[in-house]
């Protein structure tokens, strides 16, 4: 069989002078082997600075994200922070009328209203960012906390106000101030 050449015949613009190329058909191939494997290189080499800008662009997304919940957090403690305030006064309170209504008042174990042993979420929060699952999971702890507080204050508000109405008819008699010792 002969041995084909090609040839590439090129005219450039405001000359009159042609260019001509001969190839085989091995340097045909080699040359078109050479410029797919660099437009393939190019391929890739795109993807990967497209795919790392994305990837970047995520990340400080993310990282966006992460302190504008954190910020959040932060303010959803102070105000956990301002009804453990609440929750205490409601307490003294819950104290006095206790006392008034001749029942005895709660001990401080029992106004704690522990359930013991470790918070379930501190682990589970804690693995997705270390910072915004600790305060997450001392919120969660805190809410708690005050839940069982209120249901024992709500507990403790019907046990008064059984009492009260078990007691109504004494209490109308009772002196409003206290009889002095002595007689005066």
């Amino acid at each position: 069989m002969i041995a084909r050449n090609f040839k590439v015949v090129y005219l450039p613009d405001g000359s009159s002078k042609m260019k001509e190329f001969n190839f085989s058909r091995i340097k045909l191939f080699l040359l078109s082997a050479t410029a797919f494997s660099l437009l393939i290189l190019l391929a890739i080499y795109s993807i990967n600075i497209l795919t790392d800008g994305l990837y970047n662009f995520k990340l400080k997304k993310l990282e966006t994200d992460k302190l504008v919940l954190k910020n959040q957090l932060l303010q959803m403690q102070k105000r956990v922070e301002n009804l453990k305030t609440d929750v205490d006064v409601v307490i003294e309170r819950d104290d006095e009328v206790r006392i008034l209504a001749d029942l005895p008042v709660y001990d401080e174990d029992v106004r704690e209203v522990g359930i013991g042993g470790g918070t379930v979420w501190k682990p589970i929060l804690s693995s997705f960012y270390n910072d915004v699952g600790e305060i997450s999971s001392d919120i969660i702890d805190e809410l708690s906390k005050l839940e069982r507080q209120i249901d024992l204050e709500r507990e403790s508000y019907n046990e008064i106000y059984e009492k009260i109405k078990l007691n109504e008819e004494m209490i109308k008699y009772w002196p409003s101030i206290r009889p002095v010792e002595g007689g005066r």
